[in-house]
């Protein structure tokens, strides 16, 4: 029953807007990272919906339309090597104190029952959160109270390596 209605919706055709389209996928792409102008074409030209040629100007063009809908870019110059970059995104995640609180306190409580290899998971979607958000004081409580926050993974994941157990093994340290 489900996969007769996964192949009927495969095979209607849908009319999307492909000015609006080929804004979000620009959009995704410098959300993931700087992008230079020839990256950002191809990305548009190897999408399956706009499967198209694109020209620099339609890139730009597209991208004056974000910037007047409110987001920033920084300029591509030899600095940045020719890449534009976002630098500031009008639609972030706003989160009060007291949610800032409840979740920091979440982590905590979950940290003390959870393996360390679960606690890094939890401290990566954190890390995932406060990417959303503009507010530096949020990033900065977030970060600032993570468990096992200045602990370096590559050490402890040998350390917690089953092959050692049993052995001795020797820790040197700066007192």
């Amino acid at each position: 029953m489900v996969i007769n209605q996964l192949n009927e919706f495969k095979k209607k055709k849908f009319w999307i807007s492909t000015t609006g389209y080929r804004i979000l996928i620009i959009l995704r792409a410098l959300i993931e990272g700087e992008k230079s102008l020839e990256e950002l074409i191809d990305i548009l030209q190897n999408d399956s919906f706009v499967n198209k040629a694109i020209s620099k100007d339609t890139v730009r063009l597209t991208l004056n339309t974000l910037k007047s809908a409110g987001y920033k870019f920084s300029r591509p110059c030899k600095t940045n090597n020719f890449k534009y970059k976002l630098l500031y995104n009008p639609f972030a995640l706003n989160i009060s104190n007291e949610e800032i609180k409840a979740l920091i306190i979440l982590r905590e409580r979950l940290s003390e029952e959870l393996s360390w290899q679960d606690v890094l998971k939890i401290n990566d979607l954190y890390e995932k959160f406060t990417s959303l958000s503009n507010n530096q004081e949020f990033k900065n409580k977030i970060n600032t109270s993570q468990p096992l926050n200045n602990i370096d993974k590559s050490i402890l994941i040998e350390i917690s390596n089953p092959k050692l157990k049993g052995k001795k093994i020797q820790i040197k340290y700066l007192s």
